[in-house]
């Protein structure tokens, strides 16, 4: 049988099934549907539910002179009360005002940090986050909450790169402004998909590969690429028969903090260390103009990735290598002094808005990444 790779198909049915966050009705479906594209690539499925809070936004907007402009809260900011707060516009941190910059989802950016430092600025009333179309398309790229579990700073609302010029001018002239920003936390579900295969040596310590599912829109290019090359590994190593067993994860949570995975690491302990090696499939590995970069513990899986990317025609632009800790959930198999391999991007559809099949999408990136983990999937599961 022909063996087909990112199938697009699997890009386009995540990417349309709606908004991903985390434990929301959207997240449920796509965890059911997930499980049984296991189930029909030959692995064992099954739902690893766990309980949080989800927060649910009741109002979030900025008015202004008249005008009023919707955005979306940090999640893991504080809120107001029904009758918001009240300052000025401003573009520096001062007493009573409300400030406003631009700011990049990925925290490259040294005006991205500046802003979210100034959340520990007892002055400021509140801190608006406008996308900064410099670096991504127009429109709203949301920052995921790394504090979700604990709140702090001011309100925070994130807002479209198209009312810039808008609130820009509104910030010289001083203008004064209403933050409203109201939540209310719910006890809800979400759920890790996971998969497993037995191996024909079951003395032998296992293979994990992991990808994270959820995300703050319907994330194509952030989620769908590294969701279809995880079942891609799956029915590869279904169907080849590894030597070791093998698990897989794709992990609700990833915007909230990588919620997700620490619950699957609690569940699992000691898999972190002890597993014979992780893969990781990141954001944004076939987006559209991503750099991508590799990430891998050690030299002999560092070696492996660079020799596949060049035989499949997979472009490397970074490597991280296992002296410096990784980012996304790779970085909790490094914290456990676990072995990995890692691809991600990120590229100029991270965490935005349109970020949705196809325009999103780089279908010949996705398949050359895709060759490149399976092959490396069958590779550490039969040694």
């Amino acid at each position: 049988m022909t063996r087909t790779y990112a199938s697009a198909s699997v890009i386009a049915s995540y990417s349309g099934q709606g908004v991903h966050r985390t434990g929301t009705g959207v997240d449920t479906a796509s965890g059911d549907w997930l499980m049984h594209e296991v189930r029909d690539r030959g692995a064992a499925p099954s739902l690893e539910p766990f309980h949080f809070e989800r927060l649910a936004v009741e109002t979030a907007r900025l008015e202004v002179d008249g005008s009023t402009v919707e955005g979306v809260p940090l999640y893991d900011c504080t809120g107001t009360g029904p009758g918001g707060v009240t300052g000025r516009l401003s573009s520096k941190p001062e007493e009573g005002a409300i400030l406003v910059g631009r700011s990049e989802p990925t925290l490259r950016s040294a005006e991205t940090r500046r802003l979210l430092d100034a959340r520990h600025d007892a002055r400021l009333k509140g801190l608006v986050l406008v996308t900064d179309d410099r670096q991504v398309p127009p429109g709203l790229a949301l920052i995921n909450a790394w504090d979700y579990a604990e709140p702090f700073g001011p309100p925070c609302l994130q807002v479209s790169s198209s009312v810039f010029p808008f609130l820009q001018e509104a910030c010289r002239s001083g203008t004064a402004a209403r933050l409203v920003v109201t939540t209310e936390r719910v006890a809800s579900q979400a759920i890790n998909v996971g998969g497993s295969l037995r191996g024909s040596d079951r003395r032998l310590a296992p293979l994990v590969v992991m990808t994270p599912r959820s995300g703050w829109w319907g994330c194509a290019s952030e989620r769908g690429a590294g969701i279809a090359i995880w079942l891609d590994i799956v029915g590869a190593l279904a169907a080849a028969g590894p030597l070791r067993p093998v698990r897989f994860t794709a992990n609700s949570g990833h915007e909230l903090g990588y919620m997700g995975i620490d619950r699957y690491m609690e569940a699992n302990p000691g898999l972190g260390r002890d597993a014979h090696a992780w893969i990781h499939l990141g954001a944004d590995v076939a987006s559209v103009d991503a750099e991508v970069t590799i990430q891998y513990s050690d030299p002999e899986i560092g070696d492996r990735i660079e020799a596949l990317a060049a035989a499949h025609g997979a472009g490397i632009a970074h490597r991280v290598p296992g002296d410096i800790r990784p980012v996304g959930e790779a970085r909790s198999v490094f914290d456990c002094g676990g072995r990995y391999g890692s691809v991600l991007g990120p590229g100029p559809w991270f965490h935005h808005e349109n970020d949705l099949w196809p325009h999103a999408i780089d279908q010949d990136k996705a398949t050359a990444w895709s060759k490149v983990f399976v092959d490396l999937a069958l590779w550490l599961a039969n040694r």
